[in-house]
């Protein structure tokens, strides 16, 4: 009997220990937390442990990820290279003074949601620089006080402008060549 039991038992280890091996790493995590409380050396993952910057927030996001503004405030410049979206929601005022620059691919998606940018705080002179391919959606949001409010450079690129309220900018959109930027 004890040959047997332990033949038994030997099999039952096998499959729970392959049961194991096949389980899926977990995926990376799909949204990340912003807050002017938060600290870019937080995880960010949740919203008990937000970052702080846009930048810090960006690159924690995962590709096809979303960055979640909970708070008002002020979080700074970023440079974004993948696909993802970035959304403050109604009640929420994301400030921001400083350039946000887009250099994605031809098959990514940028999604910015929501943001006020006012470029005479600091003198940037440009609000949203939309340099290379791929597409680029600017929704709800203000843009304000810059030499130009949005400036699409890369030929081929698509903008796509939003409800949006671009307004005492020398410059409110600008197509570079090739680009034809389409407001809705």
């Amino acid at each position: 009997m004890s040959g047997k039991w332990h033949s038994v038992l030997m099999r039952a280890c096998f499959a729970i220990t392959v049961g194991f091996a096949a389980v899926p790493a977990p995926a990376q995590v799909a949204r990340v937390f912003l807050s002017g409380t938060g600290d870019d050396a937080n995880d960010c993952s949740n919203a008990a442990t937000p970052c702080r910057s846009l930048q810090g927030a960006v690159n924690q996001c995962p590709v096809n990820g979303e960055v979640i503004i909970m708070t008002s405030g002020g979080f700074g410049a970023a440079n974004i290279t993948k696909s993802l979206t970035i959304n403050a929601p109604a009640g929420i005022v994301a400030f921001d003074a400083r350039t946000i620059t887009v250099n994605i691919g031809a098959t990514d998606k940028v999604i910015i949601r929501g943001l006020s940018m006012n470029g005479s705080v600091f003198g940037d002179s440009i609000g949203i620089s939309f340099n290379n391919l791929g597409t680029l959606v600017v929704e709800n949001s203000v843009i304000g006080g810059f030499g130009n409010g949005i400036l699409q450079s890369g030929g081929g690129s698509n903008l796509v402008v939003k409800n949006c309220d671009i307004r005492r900018n020398l410059s409110g959109i600008v197509g570079g060549p090739g680009t034809t930027p389409i407001p809705r």
